[in-house]
């Protein structure tokens, strides 16, 4: 017979045998659970964790004066390399969230007239995409453009790309802000966009249109001397001294220069006239008979001028200068525009240069004048006056 202690072992040692075998049993089940768990991981779908969020992106509005139409110039770098066919753009009133969200629209814009072209975007946008239409966007086609590849381009993670779409509309009201969101896409079956790869959205805001006002006031500038470069300082008061020949000789002849200068804002430019006394003396001879294009000539009663350089008059010394700076000039005016030839007239309002119908800055004219006489000249002291008078016309 067993002793009841030997049973008593027996029955414990049977429970324990029976323990242990079910805690085996359990950690096999629990194991080959973790594992089944582990492989069916592998095969879940992968879902919105795999889409990455666009970096380094912008949107560029052509302009930001409210109610335009206009382009946006998309910029951005994909999160995972991928073969795109589907690039989405959308305009929405306010931000979306990291999925694919809800786009309201904007208070008074639209996509609806959105355009592409591949001329001038960055590669590989710039061949064989194109515009989606119709239902390709979906049915908010007012909210939401997109383009398409039905090949598709590869795209790399971390490199810029630039899509520029145009024929937005902007809202109506001045800074007000809005909202941009771009999504690309894997898959473009019968032009629908699936597959969302990589998202973004970005901030942007119509502005006011500013404008500046200044006044330029009408301005025409005439002066006149004996000496200078500029309309500045032209200066010398408004006589010319005859100076080679004191008195006057039939043997030489007589000459002396002025100054004059003009600039003029004016659109159609300026002329510049003048009007003349002979040349007299009181009590004296008159120089009676107005001359055109005579050349200096010793012991011929003569008085005149020109606005040209000349190389062989006046008592066989060089002197004059051509119109310098600015627009002005005298060749239309061929009497007082021809080297070493000169007229005078006492005719009243004979033009003598101009700024050829157009603005100029400081032109500086040089007067080169001549006089000569002969024996039946009577002494005195001869004169001659000339109001040069310059027109602007505004």
């Amino acid at each position: 017979m067993f002793k009841e202690k030997d049973t008593i072992n027996f029955m414990n040692t049977r429970s324990d045998i029976l323990r242990a075998h079910y805690l085996r049993f359990a950690r096999k089940i629990s194991v080959w659970a973790g594992v089944a768990s582990i492989v069916a991981g592998l095969f879940v779908p992968a879902g919105a964790s795999a889409v990455g969020q666009l970096t380094v992106r912008s949107a560029t509005l052509g302009t930001s004066t409210a109610g335009a139409t206009t382009n946006i110039s998309f910029s951005f770098k994909p999160a995972n390399t991928a073969t795109i066919k589907a690039i989405t753009f959308q305009l929405c009133s306010s931000p979306l969230d990291l999925g694919l969200g809800t786009c309201t629209a904007v208070a008074s814009s639209t996509m609806a007239s959105a355009a592409f072209t591949t001329a001038g975007q960055s590669a590989p946008f710039n061949a064989s995409w194109a515009l989606g239409t119709g239902s390709d966007c979906g049915a908010d086609t007012s909210t939401r453009a997109c383009i398409f590849f039905t090949t598709g381009s590869s795209l790399t993670s971390g490199t810029q790309y630039t899509v520029n779409i145009t024929g937005i509309t902007i809202p109506n009201t001045a800074n007000t802000q809005f909202y941009t969101r771009i999504a690309t896409w894997t898959g473009a079956a019968a032009g629908t966009p699936s597959g969302e790869t990589d998202f973004g959205g970005e901030a942007l805001s119509t502005g006011t249109t500013m404008s500046e006002s200044a006044t330029v006031q009408e301005s025409l500038v005439f002066a006149l001397g004996t000496s200078g470069t500029t309309c500045a300082n032209v200066a010398g008061g408004g006589t010319v001294s005859m100076t080679n020949s004191a008195p006057m000789s039939t043997a030489t002849d007589t000459y002396g220069t002025g100054k004059m200068c003009a600039n003029t804002n004016a659109s159609g430019g300026y002329v510049i006239t003048y009007t003349g006394t002979a040349f007299a003396a009181s009590g004296g001879s008159t120089f009676t008979a107005p001359v055109s294009l005579f050349t200096a000539t010793a012991g011929t009663p003569n008085f005149g001028f020109n606005l040209k350089a000349d190389t062989m008059p006046v008592g066989s010394v060089a002197s004059g200068a051509d119109p310098s700076g600015g627009g002005g000039r005298c060749t239309p005016y061929t009497n007082y525009c021809t080297a070493n030839q000169y007229s005078y007239s006492t005719a009243g309002g004979i033009a003598v240069a101009d700024s050829n119908s157009a603005p100029s800055a400081d032109t500086i004219y040089t007067m080169n004048y001549v006089a000569e006489i002969d024996n039946t000249i009577k002494s005195g002291v001869y004169t001659a006056t000339q109001v040069f008078i310059a027109t602007g016309t505004f």
